[in-house]
């Protein structure tokens, strides 16, 4: 083994390397591998050793402790691993809660160790007792505490969890909260700036309504270049085969006023400031117009993505908005997704949502997902436009969302796109990719063969460009009675 170049050693031992992004899956395995390698020598101590700390991947807990928590007792006992921890992310709950259950039921000395650890922070009694019933509200408080704890913090994928009741007006996150009071210079911790954080991720699927103006204090951070936020503003498990109804509460409409007060202090929103490069936002259950500004917030904003956002209040308007904040970042967007919920009814006029605005003049935008519906309608009051006409011409890969029942109008809007590219309108274009999920929802039968068929003969005729044409389809069975699919 000591024979063995260091190179080499080093690019073994790489293969254990923790996670790079929340959808990477997981392989607790790969510390057991990382702390076993520690031990059999010095020359394997020095190269598994900084792979060992720099990325955590929390496991599920074992027990009553989580993961979490043991990890910030280990920090606290060698203070020095808390420089070493680069990444960390957790992907599953903290502790699994019984049915019923709104807090947890834990001894007097449980509650005495979690009180001495958050106080550590510089909390008063007060504000301590309040984190520790976050705790007992089965909220991850330790995986908060592990990124304060952390200065050298770049990557942070967090999954929020949380279930008890709170004022909506405040945040319910510690996590969220103590990043972006730090942000905003409102810290009520003893805690670093998160100067270091260039790649931010939030999950707030499983958690009650949380505020969006909690989250908008994340555009200050001084190096943060990636962010999404999945879930933002509401709690909604709609299955894709259910209609959703629209949200008529107003509660994050004043999101994008201009009089907010976040954290105590009034909220100004940053103006092209902003070094995020990579701006997500899935499901998003807050406002238009707040969106529009965390564009305008960025300086130069690379990639853009927006899917299935519901409604926040009868005002909204979606996707209405957002083509004309983008036009600031022309020069430098590269890759756009933008995707709404496939209606109930044929026409997207009946959800009261918008248009897109054209394209064309996005020079340097080269890849582009999109809903079909949110480009030509074919209901009566929207126009139905040319989908050519709507891309850039430097686009290289579309990515086509259908609609759930297409018809030979969004057939002929793909036939389009090949005659525009025969004619030298979109040359750059290389594939296209179509994304259909059909289910039947209604008495009516629709001939689901000869509509696919349809889209294999356009895929043949393709096959006479360079163009690669891919399909994915995704049958939904909604009520068991398709011999099709039992067949």
């Amino acid at each position: 083994m000591d024979d063995l170049p260091n190179e080499l050693l080093i690019h073994i031992v790489d293969q254990l390397r923790g996670p790079t992004t929340w959808s990477e899956p997981a392989d607790y395995s790969r510390t057991h591998a990382l702390a076993a390698l520690c031990c059999v020598s010095k020359k394997l101590y020095h190269i598994a050793r900084p792979l060992l700390y720099e990325s955590i991947d929390l496991p599920p807990t074992d027990g009553f402790l989580p993961q979490s928590q043991r990890l910030f007792a280990r920090l606290q006992e060698q203070p020095s691993l808390r420089f070493e921890i680069k990444a960390l992310r957790q992907k599953t709950r903290a502790r699994l809660r019984q049915d019923g259950d709104g807090t947890m039921r834990v001894r007097d000395e449980y509650r005495t160790d979690i009180t001495r650890d958050v106080r550590a922070f510089g909390l008063g009694t007060e504000d301590a007792s309040a984190l520790v019933g976050r705790w007992l509200g089965y909220e991850d408080l330790y995986f908060a505490l592990l990124a304060f704890r952390t200065p050298n913090l770049e990557h942070l994928w967090a999954r929020s969890a949380v279930s008890y009741d709170w004022p909506l007006d405040e945040c319910k996150n510690t996590l969220l909260e103590g990043i972006g009071r730090m942000a905003m210079g409102v810290s009520w911790l003893h805690t670093h700036r998160f100067d270091n954080l260039k790649i931010l991720y939030f999950d707030f699927s499983n958690s009650p309504e949380m505020s969006a103006r909690c989250a908008l204090p994340l555009l200050l951070l001084p190096s943060l270049d990636e962010l999404t936020l999945v879930a933002l503003g509401g709690w909604f498990q709609i299955p894709e085969n259910e209609f959703e109804g629209e949200w008529e509460g107003e509660s994050e409409h004043e999101a994008a006023d201009d009089d907010l007060t976040i954290f105590g202090r009034p909220w100004l929103w940053p103006v092209r400031s902003s070094p995020i490069t990579k701006l997500s936002l899935f499901k998003p259950v807050f406002s238009e117009i707040a969106v529009k500004k965390m564009i305008l917030a960025c300086k130069a904003l690379e990639r853009f993505e927006c899917s299935h956002p519901l409604r926040s209040s009868t005002k909204d308007q979606w996707f209405g908005a957002l083509v004309p904040a983008l036009n600031d970042h022309i020069e430098s967007l590269q890759n756009l997704s933008l995707l709404c919920r496939p209606p109930r009814w044929p026409s997207l006029e009946n959800t009261r949502m918008a248009q897109l605005d054209p394209l064309h003049e996005f020079t340097n935008l080269n890849s582009v997902r999109v809903s079909l519906n949110l480009v030509s309608d074919p209901g009566e009051t929207l126009s139905a436009r040319n989908l050519p006409a709507f891309l850039p011409p430097s686009i290289t890969s579309l990515h086509v969302h259908y609609p759930r029942e297409p018809n030979d109008e969004a057939d002929q809007q793909l036939l389009d796109v090949l005659t525009a590219y025969k004619d030298g309108v979109l040359p750059s274009l290389k594939d296209v990719y179509i994304t259909w999920v059909y289910y039947q929802r209604r008495k009516e039968e629709f001939d689901l063969l000869e509509r696919l068929q349809s889209l294999v003969q356009i895929k043949e005729q393709y096959e006479t460009s360079s163009i690669t044409f891919d399909i994915m389809l995704t049958i939904r069975d909604d009520k068991g009675k398709w011999p099709l699919v039992r067949g």
